[in-house]
């Protein structure tokens, strides 16, 4: 499997895109193949393959998924080739094309950051928010409408209708996990506790906390309300009880649906399979011949390009293709 990007190589060889892409988590440009390896080896490895490819001009960079309106700062790397036959920009020419330093975006093989303006939790899943939900139940239709721009997006009536879903429409995937009284007694103590140092807690606090602290899972966080971007905050995993709702009156993790919009996917979007699963069911065993896996819905929300990076580096490549 960690050889996959040789065989990317190949079908790019033989059906000679226009342009190809590559992408990885940022920790590829400074990973060995070994222990006692020379740190950024596979990157170089990775890196060269590609540039191998006879007919192509190849480029890098490391894009932050918060940098295209998109509420988690996610940094991923990414490697594109254009076809030497597609024109590209004047500024290009001016670059070198060095493996050691990333200039994609410079160069305008990758889109620039598209503003500064960070979306915060509260803004992104406040008409989400249902005061009168119950664990393990779920809430199926809008409990709020909608209170700015970017739900406004979210509750789009589906791709080519811009239609914004009103308060009681149909709301698909927004189930609760079924927490147990002890669960959401926790989750409401990291709630009261968060942000405040530790020397200040109570007695009973203090009594609390270790108590948690001795628990296999409590690398488990409360996910803010705001932000200044400045953070590597929340990066999406397959994992969904990583994270504690923001809101005091909503001691739990978060929907389906709540994952999916930290990802960009409008409301419409709705996903196959079963909510979460596990152990062998999700992971295989290919030692014993078991290949089947399952892919849960909180995986395949989680292991996307957002849909907001995607479209915007989807839109940049469209840019250079109409422009030949």
């Amino acid at each position: 499997a960690n050889k996959l990007y040789k065989d990317m190589a190949k079908v790019i060889d033989f059906f000679k895109p226009r342009i190809f892409l590559f992408e990885n988590v940022k920790g590829l440009h400074s990973a060995r193949w070994r222990k006692d390896g020379e740190k950024g080896e596979i990157f170089k490895d990775v890196y060269k393959t590609f540039k191998k490819i006879a007919g192509y001009t190849v480029r890098w960079d490391i894009l932050h998924a918060k940098d295209y309106g998109v509420p988690q700062n996610r940094p991923r790397i990414f490697i594109v080739g254009i076809r030497d036959d597609v024109s590209l920009y004047p500024e290009t020419i001016l670059l070198n094309n060095s493996r050691k330093y990333p200039d994609a975006v410079k160069a305008r093989f990758l889109p620039e950051k598209q503003g500064n303006r960070f979306i915060n939790l509260k803004d992104l899943l406040g008409d989400l928010v249902d005061t009168g939900y119950k664990t393990g139940q779920e809430t199926d239709t809008y409990p709020k409408g909608a209170k700015n721009i970017i739900q406004k997006e979210m509750r789009r009536k589906s791709r080519n209708d811009e239609t914004v879903m009103k308060k009681g429409s149909k709301l698909f995937e927004h189930k609760y996990s079924n927490h147990s009284e002890k669960v959401r007694e926790k989750f409401q103590f990291m709630q009261k506790v968060d942000g405040k140092r530790r020397e200040n807690f109570s007695q009973k606090e203090k009594n609390l906390q270790s108590e948690y602290d001795e628990l296999k899972k409590f690398s488990q966080r409360v996910l803010p309300a705001e932000w200044n971007g400045s953070e590597p905050w929340i990066t999406v995993t397959s994992l969904p009880d990583d994270y504690v709702h923001y809101d005091k009156g909503q001691p739990r993790s978060l929907t389906v649906r709540e994952w999916a919009r930290i990802q960009t996917f409008p409301d419409w979007y709705q996903f196959k399979g079963k909510r979460t699963t596990g152990g062998i069911r999700r992971a295989g065993r290919p030692g014993e011949n078991i290949h089947y896996r399952e892919l849960p819905k909180y995986t395949q929300i989680g292991n996307a390009i957002p849909v907001k990076l995607a479209e915007a580096i989807g839109e940049h490549f469209l840019k250079i293709l109409k422009k030949n």
